[in-house]
């Protein structure tokens, strides 16, 4: 339960920090109830596949200076408009506006709580 508390309070340092590299739209959602691979999800829209590249290398060093390592962890990620970084206990979802519409993940997931939004934010 302490880990969950410092795990949750982490993301949302790393939520801000998505913000302050221009992610759009960021969510960080409690799947604790809902999920039994991982815990939570933070998802954020990037303005294009260099912009989502940019924030992919981003959070990497962001990350790994909070001690966190990345279990899937390919280095080049492509133009597929969908990075997913799993840290085990919470996944990261960059993507462009394209598969964030399509995959709509916050709908599949709306059970989870909401514990940050950056369009909640004035």
């Amino acid at each position: 339960m302490e880990n969950d508390v410092k795990i949750k309070a982490d993301i949302l340092l790393l939520a801000k920090e998505i913000d302050d590299l221009k992610g759009s739209d960021t969510l960080a959602l409690d799947l604790s109830k809902e999920c039994s691979w991982t815990g939570f999800f933070v998802i954020t829209t990037c303005s294009s596949n260099t912009h989502l590249r940019g924030v992919v290398d981003e959070i990497r060093k962001y990350l790994h200076n909070l001690g966190y390592n990345i279990k899937q962890n390919r280095k080049n990620p492509g133009n597929q408009g969908w990075v997913l970084l799993d840290c085990g206990d919470f996944v990261i979802h960059l993507m462009d506006r394209q598969s964030r519409d399509f995959y709509n993940l916050e709908d599949r997931w709306s059970n989870a709580e909401t514990f940050y939004s950056s369009s909640k934010l004035s």
